[in-house]
């Protein structure tokens, strides 16, 4: 074993790619020859054709069963195209071949990783049968036209709220709005927080609240759980690029990675002036 990053060498070798991106991550793995074998492959979405493209079957390295892999770009690109999803975040086993279209060495993921991303994540009913991969676009999400007022309570006193600066306001409206449109609802469950646990103050993360005349107002936070222990310690779990949507007993997951980067890493602090 030893570590290497990305970009790999000329054999098939197997490794580790984290799907963020923008900045792959150094990962542990074995460089090792691999026997594949190609097949044709249909995407179907809502069942309909999508594309045809090669797959290759190969041993997993996690799993030590054969599998099924597509190309990564291919993988990339489809998340992009369907579900809006330009920095899908999980782990994964990597693959690199020749491509069976040009001969070009070429990495490839393995399918299985990938659809328990979209079912797990999206919400999407996906499946893959031997050489089809049945896919559906998320469910429908629909978040506000539009923004009357919006303030944000963040982490401290609970009696602490700000609103948006006057100047700023119509270019953070635009700009949460496009981050809500662009969101898709996940098939998170998060574990409940430890039972009992009462503060005097906002120990999660920042609440973002919207509203709107004739409509019980939108409050949005990045999804997390309070685990504590019993040296009166707690820990605040977070889910990773998913944010809580809560409108009266209507409570939604929401994968938006720009929203929950704003409100997490408190980002919405430039933006905003205390009441």
């Amino acid at each position: 074993m030893h570590k290497r990053t990305f970009l790999l060498s000329s054999l098939a070798t197997v490794g580790v790619v984290a799907l963020q991106w923008v900045m792959p991550c150094t990962a542990e793995a074995a460089t090792t020859s691999h026997t594949v074998r190609y097949e044709n492959t249909q995407i179907r979405v809502d069942g309909k054709l999508e594309q045809d493209v090669a797959h290759i079957v190969a041993t997993d390295p996690w799993s030590g069963k054969p599998t099924s892999w597509l190309p990564l770009t291919w993988v990339k690109s489809l998340f992009r195209s369907i579900y809006g999803v330009a920095d899908a975040r999980f782990s994964a086993p990597e693959l690199r071949v020749k491509s069976p279209t040009n001969g070009l060495e070429q990495t490839y993921v393995a399918v299985f990783y990938a659809n328990t991303f979209l079912q797990h994540k999206l919400a999407v009913n996906a499946s893959w049968r031997g050489n089809i991969w049945e896919l559906s676009k998320p469910r429908v999400y629909n978040p506000p036209a539009s923004i009357d007022d919006m303030q944000i309570s963040g982490s401290g006193p609970a009696s602490v709220v700000y609103d948006v600066a006057g100047s700023k306001i119509s270019s953070i409206r635009e700009k949460i709005l496009a981050w809500l449109n662009s969101a898709t609802v996940t098939a998170l469950h998060l574990p409940p927080s430890t039972p009992g646990i009462t503060f005097n103050a906002n120990v999660g993360p920042a609440r973002l609240t919207i509203e709107n005349s004739n409509q019980p107002p939108i409050q949005i936070y990045p999804a997390y759980t309070i685990t504590a222990f019993k040296n009166g310690r707690f820990r605040v779990n977070y889910e990773s690029n998913v944010v809580t949507d809560v409108q009266g007993k209507r409570i939604l997951y929401l994968y938006a990675p720009q929203l929950y980067q704003w409100l997490k890493q408190n980002e919405w602090e430039t933006d905003v002036a205390a009441q």
